[in-house]
């Protein structure tokens, strides 16, 4: 096919609808009219005079090409070497009764059903079949409501009524929240490891050693070298933050992107990159899968539950990466 720059814009133009269709949640039908609707307001425009973009070809984009493409990125991440990643999951049942099961790549965790972690024939246990060493996350968050909903049904309703009332009114001031913090023992270490990504703390050079992290997490002695690691940590403790402009103030994850993206760190953090990519994905909780329920229920709802389910895993592969 001979190249064209205006075909390529076409293309690129259409490309972007379609991806501006599935990460606002819009129905393919809209195409029908937008792409005429962009011809009549851009009429100065070659390119909008050219798109032939509606319903079905916008559909087909997005499914036989965004998606594929978009997939076969991840795919590419996640098979590099040493590249630590875990996976949410969870189920549900939609509209039209029809068992929906889905998957974000964070971190590994899921409900605590029997359907997910049973011992026979669980989603768990077939995993483990395929993967003996796979270690499996329960949700925490699961777990404190399960707990928390049974411990209810034993007390009577004004008790209830009165921690709602309690956490509501708590909930308005931050300094009675950080009186209540420091009434509690967080005694796992997993809260000392966390602080390292604070980069305020890894500035400071407060912690010496990153040695007990390798220690608790053993995969991580596979890919790291214990005392290359407390070099290098030292190393970005030393470096001159100011010239470099890397802001203590900033998100952990930005901060440490702009870090491992320094022309003269390129290379020689390796390990301690490995180590902070390692912490950034460690599970808490699977609300990105309850993120994932709520634009379904936008999708699947009594006027269109019959759609088949496997257009939404196109379109929310689309909606996630464009």
């Amino acid at each position: 096919m001979v190249y064209s720059p205006m075909r390529n814009s076409v293309r690129r133009a259409e490309l972007k609808l379609c991806g501006f269709i599935t990460t606002n949640n819009l129905p393919f039908s809209l195409m029908d009219t937008l792409t005429p609707l962009c011809a009549d307001i851009f009429r100065d425009s070659k390119i909008a005079k050219i798109m032939a973009l509606q319903r079905t070809k916008s559909t087909a984009v997005v499914k036989n090409g965004l998606a594929e493409n978009f997939r076969k990125s991840l795919f590419d991440i996640l098979s590099e070497p040493a590249c630590f990643f875990s996976i949410i999951m969870n189920e549900t049942t939609d509209i039209g009764s029809v068992k929906q099961c889905a998957f974000t790549v964070i971190y590994y965790c899921a409900n605590t059903c029997n359907t997910m972690f049973g011992e026979q024939h669980s989603v768990v246990s077939l995993l483990k079949e395929e993967h003996p060493d796979l270690v499996c996350i329960k949700c925490s968050c699961h777990l404190i409501h399960l707990a928390a909903s049974k411990a209810c049904l034993k007390l009577p309703r004004f008790f209830e009524d009165l921690l709602c009332d309690l956490g509501s009114n708590f909930s308005r001031s931050h300094e009675v929240c950080s009186e209540i913090k420091t009434r509690f023992k967080f005694e796992d270490t997993i809260f000392d490891i966390i602080d390292i990504l604070n980069p305020q703390v890894a500035q400071s050079f407060k912690i010496k050693s990153l040695s007990h992290i390798i220690n608790r997490y053993k995969i991580l002695s596979e890919f790291v070298s214990a005392q290359d690691l407390d070099k290098e940590w030292r190393d970005h403790a030393y470096l001159n933050h100011h010239e470099y402009q890397l802001d203590p103030s900033k998100e952990a994850a930005e901060y440490w992107k702009q870090v491992f993206t320094l022309k003269n760190a390129a290379g020689i953090l390796k390990n301690l990159e490995y180590v902070i990519k390692f912490l950034l994905v460690l599970p808490f909780a699977n609300a990105s899968m309850e993120r994932i329920f709520s634009t379904l229920k936008k999708h699947k709802n009594r006027t269109s539950k019959q759609v088949i389910n496997r257009n939404y895993s196109k379109h929310f592969s689309c909606e996630t990466w464009y």
